[in-house]
């Protein structure tokens, strides 16, 4: 009925119109409202319809009605026939006369369907996408509808039939596997009720989700960044754009491929083969290709048709030899393929297990190929590395002239001197070109008198990559090259005169009184220097300086500035105060990373260390840390994998987090990175051909790369899996385990379907199931048969005959042989190899046997000869739940006359 109002006349009529269903022998009921909206009173009066069928209940008011009141009443409809009547009612509203239709109508079904279903862009990634449609129902009684396919995309529609309620809307769901690429542009036909057949068109487009990598300037596709030639110690950046063209968004992570073919570690490629394979002292297995390249970021999310930047650095560093070659022939040659991958698509790690990936979502990855050569600093120099300069006095310089040539053919150089004492060096800094050389003037100006030996530091300058911030590089030095410096200074010698005190001890004198110099009152070139023999006096006498060799003179110690230099030439001199600076030059000797300041071997004693004092634990694996900057590599992945699978497979785990350890690794958000070394799959678990009515497993493998616990949780709604188990699991560090998944299905052909898992309740993956359903059936090898009686046997079971009974389906088959001869009992019998006698009747018994998955049963037909028996018959195979097949099986008997026999019959023919 409908609830629509009508506003008319200044009065508001509710329903507009009043519909009734015409069901003989029902009675109906529907209510009417009338309200004054006018602004005063007025006059409202109802008459009732001309059909007898329609009856009026009201109570017309005789004064006028107030604005806002109403005035109700009940019709009642009473059909006598299913007819549709039509009539109305008269309402009188002061002089204006409104008429409100009235319907008896006939009870029906009005279903309608969406025509087509839009599915829209999608990504080949083998999920499972659902469009719902709506089937509605505007009639008067429910209606039955049906969902017809037959075409060659999959779809699942639930329900396929069904029946929807008057004046309602039922949901369809139409599920399309996303596995294939391609238009999808598929009918179904859905038949509706009193409307007939309809098509629906579902359409769609799977397309392959790509990543490329863009050059930030071009904006075209790389296939190979060439860094060129660095020199080791020095950096070299280049920027990208990791593009996502798909229209879903994307995890990814950058894997370095350091174990590919094709790559290149630390080799030299222009050197001979024999040259190469005979330099086997580089340990190119030790390099840590991740620290050659640096991508920032190396991770990340892409939202549809996005763009990230990303800054690829290259950095080299020497490798060490076990013997000393000349630094000339350390070239490495690099060629490497970095790897952007979709997080969590890793079918290679698990073809050991599970078989090879089939599934297009394990190749959603691109490629990208770095190339670059670390060449070593060949700076040279005339006339060497150690240079000597000629005798000079104090204040005056002697220079000498060095070359320094670069020796490197590709890369120029740039160089900064050290500041060292005594010495200068012009130009202190400066560049050199590829090949070229420049001349320097080291400059010898002494500050004092002495024998030097310095040692002149060059800086090699260059860009070297920061830490902190990859795409800033900064100039620093990353080599350093060594000159020696010989020098010698020399002073004018000048006599210094001294005088004897007489004894008087004058205006300045020493502590002794003696050996004052002359003019002592005027500034002289000459110092006052006491001495004293220390073999003719005992004034100093101290214990330790008793046994002084050669009898060499003590300087006196008051007169510090002139003590440390001698008066006399020829004489030797000590200077006890000397002594007491070889603590502080001893330790700067030992002042290193290794001796920490202390002597080796000064009083220091090893330990004495018991065998049992060692710990009898095996070492831990070493594993990935989580707050791990660096790029992931493939042998990096391969290693943690190794010690993952080589373990034992853990059956039973725990389903939730217990211990306080589990509930925090479990409760943690993991990276792109961290998800990468947690492999979960295959990725699609193919059944294939199985049986209705039958069981099938395959594993699920779980396999935990991490330092940390992980929680597993699946996700299960269809049917057909609801015996898998255990849908939740625990798994503790560098683990492998597995789920087994369970199939059935009673329904014949393909199976197309997806469950959801998650890790840490947090991260959300998919497996998609793939079935195809068969029918209970058995195959015979024969379909006719000819018994021929075998010499040898006994009369009566000389005719006998073998047929093979195949089973193609994964499922144990149950069979029956039964005769087509009505209640007579029939002249051949079956026995399979395997099974049981049942009577089939009083004069009839079958064997029942059973035929195992993917084998075959022989079963012995034996014809029983007898009086007028019939020598053919049909038997039928009965599959239990399954097919059946006819054998017809025919017995050639042959009658064997003597000579003596026919002639016998000739004359009583011939009589």
């Amino acid at each position: 009925m409908a609830e629509r109002c009508r506003d008319v006349c200044g009065v508001r009529i509710a329903p507009a119109e009043l519909r009734f269903s015409a069901v003989p022998g029902s009675r109906y009921r529907a209510a009417l409202t009338v309200q004054n909206l006018r602004a005063g009173a007025c006059h409202l009066r109802l008459l009732p319809p001309h059909q007898p069928q329609f009856k009026l209940i009201v109570e017309n008011p005789e004064k006028p009605i107030a604005s806002g009141l109403q005035v109700k009443a009940v019709v009642e409809y009473t059909p006598k026939c299913a007819e549709d009547l039509q009539d109305k009612l008269t309402l009188l509203i002061d002089d204006d006369v409104v008429h409100i239709p009235v319907l008896g109508l006939i009870p029906y079904c009005d279903l309608e369907i969406e025509s087509e279903v839009n599915f829209g862009e999608m990504i080949a990634n083998n999920k499972l996408v659902t469009k719902e449609i709506s089937i509605s129902n505007r009639g008067t009684i429910s209606g039955v509808f049906r969902i017809l396919y037959d075409g060659v995309v999959l779809l699942n529609i639930k329900p396929a039939r069904g029946v929807v309620k008057p004046k309602s809307v039922r949901k369809i769901k139409v599920d399309i596997c996303t596995d294939v690429p391609g238009v999808i542009k598929e009918m179904m036909k859905v038949e509706l009720e009193s409307r007939g057949c309809t098509e629906v068109w579902i359409k769609g487009v799977v397309v392959e989700q790509f990543l490329k990598v863009l050059g930030v300037n071009c904006g075209k596709v790389l296939k190979c960044i060439n860094f060129g030639p660095l020199y080791f110690g020095t950096s070299k950046t280049e920027q990208i754009h990791l593009y996502n063209e798909g229209p879903e968004c994307v995890d990814w992570v950058a894997v370095l491929e350091d174990s590919a073919i094709g790559g290149e570690i630390a080799t030299d490629l222009h050197g001979s083969t024999d040259a190469v394979l005979h330099d086997l002292s580089v340990k190119t297995k030790d390099v840590d290709v991740s620290n050659v390249i640096l991508c920032v970021p190396n991770q990340g999310t892409l939202q549809p048709y996005e763009k990230s930047l990303i800054t690829l650095c290259f950095s080299l560093q020497k490798l060490e030899r076990d013997f000393e070659v000349n630094d000339a022939s350390l070239v490495q040659d690099y060629v490497l393929f970095l790897r952007f991958e979709t997080v969590g698509k890793r079918g290679d790690c698990l073809q050991d297990l599970s078989g090879p990936a089939t599934t297009r979502s394990d190749s959603l990855h691109v490629d990208l190929a770095l190339t670059g050569s670390g060449f070593p600093v060949i700076l040279t120099f005339k006339p060497g590395t150690v240079l000597n300069f000629e005798d000079c006095y104090l204040g005056e310089q002697t220079q000498v002239v060095c070359t320094m040539k670069n020796e490197s053919k590709f890369l120029p150089l740039m160089f900064r001197f050290c500041k060292t004492a005594h010495f200068s060096v012009s130009p202190a800094r400066g560049k050199l070109k590829k090949n070229s050389e420049k001349e320097v003037v080291i400059s010898f100006s002494p500050h004092q008198i002495g024998t030097f030996e310095m040692k002149q530091i060059i800086d090699i300058v260059g860009m070297g990559v920061d830490k902190s911030n990859v795409a800033v590089l900064k100039t620093k030095p990353f080599h350093q090259i060594y000159l020696t410096l010989l020098g010698v200074c020399k002073c004018k010698q000048t006599s210094v005169v001294f005088t004897i005190n007489p004894g008087l001890t004058p205006l300045i004198s020493n502590a002794t009184g003696q050996f004052v110099v002359r003019s002592t009152g005027q500034l002289s070139d000459t110092a006052p220097v006491a001495i004293l023999k220390s073999t003719q006096t005992q004034i100093h006498t101290h214990r330790k300086n008793r046994n002084c060799e050669d009898n060499a003179l003590i300087a006196f110690p008051n007169d510090r500035a002139a003590s440390l230099r001698p008066s006399e030439w020829n004489k030797k001199y000590r200077f006890p105060r000397s002594f007491f600076f070889l603590p502080c030059r001893q330790f700067c000797v030992y002042n290193n990373p290794v001796s920490i300041g202390i002597k080796s071997a000064e009083g220091l004693k090893s330990p004495n260390i018991s065998i049992t004092e060692f710990s009898m634990e095996k070492p831990q694996p070493k594993m990935l840390s989580l707050d791990d900057n660096g790029v992931l590599t493939s042998r990096k992945l391969e290693a943690i994998v190794s010690k993952s699978t080589n373990k034992g497979v853990w059956s039973w785990l725990s389903p939730m987090p217990s211990s306080a350890q589990e509930k925090r690794d479990c409760s943690l958000t993991l990276t792109n990175k961290q998800l990468h070394q947690i492999f979960i799959g295959p990725s699609t678990i193919d059944f294939g051909e199985v049986c209705v009515y039958s069981t099938t497993t395959k594993e699920l493998h779980i396999i935990n790369n991490l330092s940390v616990h992980i929680w597993i949780q699946i996700e299960i709604e269809v049917a057909e899996l609801q015996e898998t188990s255990p849908l939740s699991q625990v798994v503790p560090p560098l683990t492998k385990t597995h789920i087994p998944v369970v199939f059935e299905t009673t329904t014949v052909g393909m199976f197309k379907n997806s469950f959801n898992y998650k890790i840490n309740n947090q991260h959300i993956g998919h497996v998609l199931v793939i079935a195809h359903a068969m029918p209970i059936e058995l195959h015979l090898s024969k379909r006719e048969l000819i018994l021929n009686p075998i010499p040898g046997c006994l009369a009566g079971t000389e005719f006998r005959r073998t047929v093979r009974i195949c089973n193609p389906r994964n499922r144990p088959v149950g069979f029956t042989w039964r005769p087509l001869t009505g209640d007579r009992k029939s002249a051949f019998t079956v026995k399979p190899t395997r099974g049981m006698l049942c009577k089939y009747s009083v004069f009839m018994y079958i064997y029942l046997g059973f035929v195992e998955a993917y084998s075959d049963v022989e079963c012995e037909v034996v014809w029983h000869p007898g009086f007028n028996t019939p020598e053919t018959a049909q038997l039928t195979l009965c599959v239990r739940k399954g097919n059946s097949i006819h054998l017809k099986c025919f017995a050639k008997v042959i009658i064997h006359v003597t000579a003596l026999e026919k002639k016998n019959v000739w004359i009583s023919l011939s009589k």
